[in-house]
């Protein structure tokens, strides 16, 4: 509700507010002065308790209105603050597994899958709260750092990745996202599942 649209409804309600006063004066007003009906000042009387209560409530309406709408942005500024907070924390997690590449006693393809795995998360919560800043760097690294003619994962590792990577929000404005798709479909998969998924009817 704009400043005008309130300026009017004050208006409105002094009007009545004098409306409602003068039709206690007329009301009260007696041709005989020996004669006073009681009637009258109760009617006037209703008359303003009514106009006070349809202002008052009004005022509760846009007061209401006010409190909604600062509800509302304290909920989105929670749910930024919340999607950062794990856009941050997944890409410490990749940064974890980047650096445990050499010395673990996973297997480079393991730790290698998590890596990629934390890192699409990371782009997959910063487009949530449309930081495509954020999802250009990490898709950007990402295909900086993975070689997927030299990686091999198990088909569901995999299509966890595809999994995720579909619920990236507004993908056409994540820089370098068509790359990083055509980049992981040419990761292989493991020999174990392939000869097993064929040796099925």
């Amino acid at each position: 509700m704009n400043k005008n649209s309130n300026i009017l409804i004050l208006i409105i309600s002094t009007a009545a507010l004098l409306i409602s006063i003068a039709a206690i004066f007329i009301s009260c007003r007696q041709i005989s002065p020996l004669r006073f009906d009681y009637t009258e000042i109760l009617v006037g009387a209703l008359s303003l308790l009514v106009t006070v209560l349809v202002g008052w409530n009004i005022y509760a309406l846009i007061d209401i209105k006010e409190m909604r709408k600062q509800i509302v942005n304290e909920r989105t500024l929670m749910y930024y603050e919340s999607e950062n907070n794990l856009t941050q924390i997944y890409l410490g997690l990749s940064d974890y597994y980047y650096s445990l590449l050499v010395k673990s006693e996973q297997t480079v393809d393991e730790r290698l899958y998590k890596y990629i795995f934390f890192r699409i998360s990371c782009i997959l919560h910063a487009s949530k709260i449309n930081d495509f800043k954020t999802c250009e760097v990490v898709a950007k690294v990402l295909l900086e750092t993975i070689h997927p003619e030299d990686i091999e994962m198990s088909a569901s590792n995999k299509k966890n990745l595809f999994d995720l990577l579909s619920f990236v929000n507004s993908p056409r404005q994540v820089p370098h996202f068509s790359e990083l798709l055509h980049c992981l479909a040419l990761i292989r998969i493991a020999d174990s599942e392939s000869s097993d998924r064929s040796s099925q009817p």
